[in-house]
């Protein structure tokens, strides 16, 4: 989810089609209606990086990876394009407000207070390069593979792995020193709503009321830590792939007597989303091993904007194409300071398997 932000920036994007084309002089004489190419050289080369680059790259940028859920997940900011520190919004409260006689006997009633995680979140640059030689291109024209397109799909799955990463299980220094923490491996979660599951989630003897026991007790953590106010009621889960094969897979009634009503034929996911109104479930391998080296996390938690964003000040950026006789380089960057959760009541854990 994008707010008021973008993941790409839409003028590098141009600048670098546009030099990359801009490479091939002859290129004008040769429209890309006249694809698929032949072998007539640098030309027809020419054309078709133009529609490759016009076509094929707006594609690639939109793709999703498997292993990198967190951009659907997130809104994302970029906020502090050309700063060097974001500010950690973590906060809590206190306090309420009280009739004018419950004040005069005592003054401290009706006082309300707003305290900061002080901490700044650092936004850190990132870059890479990529390079290869003008007969590769050509070759690559001929067999109709598209290799500008790959490069740039190359950058892309790594900027959006580097996100995903960032905003699962945070950032460390060059000392390894936690410069920011992600939504996995977060130490400000309420105890409160720091679980242990009372049951082995595995094939060998899943039980389908322990399992959704347990995540009705967190669930329902969550709901008192929020104070009952429905912005804050968890709406999303991520754990490990082999947790969320156990809850696509187990139902209600697994081991337990013969069922005996429809419910007992539903699954736990089906449940969770049916029953709790969890709208999203995702699996991510950033949630393996979290507890204890072979314990797998689940995450429950509300990802609106108001409750937590993703900061990426500078959106992956592309260079414009150099080329040093016959070979061809391009660079890419991208500046990100990571996820701000703004409130600890709205997420919490359940150490599985």
């Amino acid at each position: 989810m994008i707010y008021n932000s973008k993941l790409y920036d839409g003028d590098s994007i141009e600048l670098m089609k546009s030099s990359w084309v801009k490479q091939f002089a002859q290129k004008d004489n040769f429209t890309r209606h006249n694809l698929p190419i032949t072998d007539t050289g640098v030309t027809n080369a020419g054309s078709y990086l133009e529609y490759q680059l016009t076509y094929v790259v707006p594609r690639v940028l939109k793709r999703i990876y498997p292993a990198t859920p967190a951009l659907e997940l997130f809104s994302v900011s970029n906020e502090g394009t050309l700063e060097k520190i974001i500010l950690n919004r973590m906060k809590t409260f206190s306090g309420s407000h009280y009739r004018e006689h419950e004040q005069k006997s005592n003054p401290n009633r009706g006082m309300i207070t707003v305290a900061y995680n002080a901490n700044g979140m650092r936004i850190e640059d990132f870059e890479a390069s990529s390079e290869y030689k003008e007969i590769d291109l050509l070759r690559a024209a001929q067999m109709n593979d598209p290799l500008d397109a790959s490069v740039i799909e190359a950058h892309d799955e790594s900027y959006k792995t580097a996100i995903d990463n960032i905003a699962f299980l945070g950032m460390q220094d060059e000392q390894g020193n936690t410069l920011v923490e992600g939504l996995l491996n977060n130490s400000q979660v309420n105890s409160t709503v720091a679980l242990n599951s009372t049951y082995t989630f595995d094939s060998a003897s899943n039980n389908g009321v322990t399992m959704w026991n347990d995540l009705k007790k967190l669930y329902n953590a969550l709901i008192a830590l929020s104070g009952g106010q429905q912005m804050l009621w968890p709406d999303t889960i991520v754990t490990s792939p082999k947790v969320y094969g156990y809850l696509a897979t187990t139902t209600y009634g697994t081991g337990t007597s013969s069922p005996t009503n429809a419910q007992n034929y539903k699954t736990i996911m089906q449940m969770l989303k049916e029953m709790l109104g969890i709208t999203e479930i995702r699996a991510t391998n950033r949630a393996v091993g979290l507890d204890t080296g072979t314990t797998d996390r689940l995450c429950m938690f509300n990802r609106k904007a108001d409750n937590m964003m993703l900061y990426i000040p500078q959106p992956l950026k592309f260079s414009e194409v150099a080329k040093i006789k016959f070979n061809y380089s391009i660079d890419s960057m991208f500046r990100v300071a990571g996820l701000n959760i703004f409130r600890n009541s709205v997420f919490g854990y359940l150490k599985v398997c």
